[in-house]
């Protein structure tokens, strides 16, 4: 019972950490309204405060149910709430923003080529720990 009232709390004051952030991404944007954006941009944003969100939900729901295998629902969760968010952002910002050029592009897929292969590597270890 104490260990599910910590992790609560614990989870309760990340959450606020997340509103706060949420609020100042918020009045940053009402601020820079004349600014141009790349594409993506919102996205990404509420992104990572989706998993600000969901890492918490996670941690209550794996303590809650007495299973560890569900601290890995929570960001998944926020994950796809933050991408609606974000999707939402860029329709409203959908005509202030700017196309990259293409060397913003390639330095963009280099990043994503990098990700994807650290990605792939932490898979195949995991896979290699578990044989």
């Amino acid at each position: 019972m104490v260990l599910l009232f910590l992790t609560v709390s614990i989870a309760a004051i990340i959450v606020f950490a997340g509103i706060v952030v949420a609020v100042v991404f918020r009045q940053q944007a009402k601020l820079n309204d004349n600014r141009v954006y790349p594409p993506g941009r919102w996205k990404g944003i509420w992104i990572g405060i989706g998993l600000i969100f969901g890492v918490p939900l996670g941690m209550v729901l794996a303590i809650a149910f007495d299973n560890r295998a569900l601290i890995g629902t929570g960001p998944a969760i926020g994950a796809g709430i933050g991408l609606a968010a974000g999707h939402v952002f860029e329709k409203w910002n959908g005509t202030t923003s700017v196309q990259l050029t293409p060397e913003e592009a390639k330095q963009r897929k280099v990043s994503l080529i990098i990700v994807s292969v650290f990605v792939l590597i932490g898979l195949l270890l995991v896979l290699l720990s578990v044989l």
